[in-house]
């Protein structure tokens, strides 16, 4: 029979199954990344009559995650060759114990977003990138698709944005669309 007792601790490497049961390590950093979800992938054709004019956003969201974590949602909303495209995706930021920085309210939410957004970001921009061109490479778009390696500077859309273009501004009602109109 043999003793336990002076036997090294169990180890506690950063990847595995069970990872996020595990405590953690004093020589980890503050905050981690976690795995990196698709939630969104579209790829639409523009009407031939109306098609529009090659452009490009990456915009970032945040929301409560599990426990102390704060989920951040990247999002490439792209017009190419005449066609929609739209990719999405998830990774979880994750807190050492006693160190997540405050979520309660939507503004700190949006402090935290500020914050921890640009750095996720680079890691977002490079699964959706690599996403939206394995799924495109089946559509015959004119150009060919080419999608930056550099990550383009995020929109972070705050809880405060959403909310402001959400209410409606005080004044005259809105002017009937063409071809309403009595005549």
């Amino acid at each position: 029979m043999t003793s336990d007792a002076g036997a090294a601790p169990p180890p506690t490497g950063r990847g595995g199954a069970g990872h996020s049961t595990r405590a953690w390590a004093k020589e980890w950093p503050a905050a981690q990344l976690g795995s990196l979800t698709t939630v969104r992938l579209l790829i639409l054709p523009a009407p031939p009559e109306r098609p529009p004019e090659d452009s490009q956003v990456w915009q970032l969201t945040a929301d409560r995650g599990p426990g102390d974590a704060v989920q951040v949602t990247g999002e490439m909303i792209r017009t190419h060759g005449g066609g929609f495209l739209n990719v999405a995706a998830t990774t979880m930021v994750r807190f050492a114990p006693g160190q997540a920085p405050p979520m309660a309210t939507d503004d700190a939410l949006d402090t935290v977003l500020d914050c921890y957004g640009p750095w996720a970001s680079h890691a977002l921009w490079d699964y959706c990138r690599v996403v939206l061109l394995q799924a495109a490479a089946g559509f015959p778009l004119r150009p060919p698709l080419e999608i930056p390696v550099t990550t383009p500077e995020p929109v972070c859309v705050t809880r405060a944005m959403q909310r402001n273009n959400n209410e409606k501004p005080p004044g005259k009602p809105a002017p009937p669309p063409p071809g309403d109109e009595d005549e």
